[in-house]
C-alpha cells in the first residue's frame, strides 16, 4: 500500500492510497482529510494547533472508490512516514470492517469502480470538471 498526503488548491490536506497516475491524472481510494483547530493554552496568550483525520466522503462505499484526480489540482504530494502509514492502515481497515467490506471484495470493487468517481477542485488552474 502506498499511501500518500496530497495538499489540493482547494487547501484541503488528504490522506489516501496512491493507485496508480498516468500523464494527467492520479487515483486514490480511501481519502481521509485533516481537520485543523486551536486549542487554547491554560495561559489563554497561546494555542495549539492539533489536527483530526476524519473520512473525506460521508459514505463509505463512496470512500473505498477509485478517486481520479487532475495533477493540476495538486500544490504538493509526498509519501508519508512511517507512523503515519501505519495509522492509516488503521483506519482504512476499520472503514472496511465498518462496511462490511473484506480486503478481497474491496479491491474487486476497486477493479470495477476505476474513474468512476471524478472531482472538481473549485480554486485549480485548470477551472474545470474532470
Amino acid at each position: 500500500m502506498e499511501v500518500y498526503y496530497f495538499k489540493l488548491y482547494s487547501g484541503e490536506d488528504l490522506l489516501a492510497e496512491l493507485i496508480e497516475e498516468d500523464e494527467e491524472y492520479i487515483y486514490i481510494t480511501m481519502p481521509f482529510k485533516f481537520i485543523y483547530s486551536h486549542l487554547p493554552s491554560e495561559d489563554r496568550s497561546e494555542s495549539s494547533l492539533v489536527s483530526s483525520i476524519v473520512q473525506w466522503f460521508p459514505s463509505n462505499k463512496a470512500m473505498s472508490k477509485v478517486i481520479q484526480l487532475l495533477k493540476d489540482d495538486i500544490v504538493f504530494g509526498s509519501e508519508v512516514e512511517t507512523n503515519l502509514q501505519k495509522y492509516y492502515s488503521y483506519l482504512v481497515s476499520e472503514k472496511r470492517v465498518a462496511s462490511g467490506l473484506s480486503d478481497l471484495e474491496s479491491e474487486n470493487d476497486r477493479e470495477k469502480d476505476v474513474k468512476d468517481v471524478m472531482l472538481m477542485c473549485a480554486r485549480s488552474p485548470s477551472g474545470s470538471i474532470h
